[in-house]
């Protein structure tokens, strides 16, 4: 476990990841991912001024919560300058799918109260 590790991570991968560190083999919810497996895409979402940004792999997806409205390759393009929405992407529309899922999911467990962890 030593060393650099430089897959995308946020916040709610802190509990999966403590959990998995202490072996913790119990049943509890979490929408993040422990940064010790790779068994679960390294992802990150974030929402702000109206607009969920969605990071996966190299891309960064930004979605207005309906439609997307630009796509990055942010390794290559850190600064996110060169917007590739227009092109073909096979993981434009993956990484679309993903995040409207995450949204729908969150957004259920929160109307029913459904995010305890357990």
């Amino acid at each position: 476990m030593a060393g650099i590790n430089n897959t995308v991570t946020q916040q709610i991968d802190i509990l999966p990841s403590v959990l998995d560190y202490l072996n913790y083999d119990k049943k509890y919810t979490a929408f993040g991912r422990s940064i010790f497996s790779e068994k679960k895409q390294a992802f990150a979402i974030n929402y702000l001024n109206g607009m969920y940004q969605c990071i996966s792999g190299s891309y960064a997806l930004q979605f207005d919560g309906v439609k997307s409205i630009s796509v990055y390759n942010y390794e290559q393009d850190s600064l996110l300058r060169n917007n590739l929405l227009a092109q073909r992407i096979p993981q434009k529309e993956t990484l679309q799918q993903w995040c409207k899922a995450f949204i729908q999911t969150y957004n259920h467990a929160l109307i029913q109260n459904k995010l305890m962890y357990h």
